[in-house]
């Protein structure tokens, strides 16, 4: 995501204006390859989240106290 930051950065004009984003996004969507895979099992891992959360356990309270917390982390956003 720095490089497509850098790209708009030097886009920039001193009003801060980019006139021409398209070039910019065109030359970055071939590194999108990873969320490709991660969205489409984004409602699947849902699913096993939600059955996880039905199962009662010391195991599983552990799973969630675990989940919980990186949740709450900044890198988690």
């Amino acid at each position: 995501h720095e490089a497509l930051v850098e790209a708009f950065g030097k886009a920039r004009k001193d009003n801060n204006i980019i006139t021409l984003v398209g070039p910019i996004l065109l030359d970055w969507i071939p590194n999108l390859g990873g969320y490709t895979t991660y969205c489409a099992n984004q409602a699947y891992a849902k699913h096993i989240l939600e059955a996880k959360k039905r199962e009662t356990s010391e195991r599983n309270s552990k799973f969630w106290e675990f989940v919980e917390t990186t949740q709450d982390m900044k890198f988690s956003r």
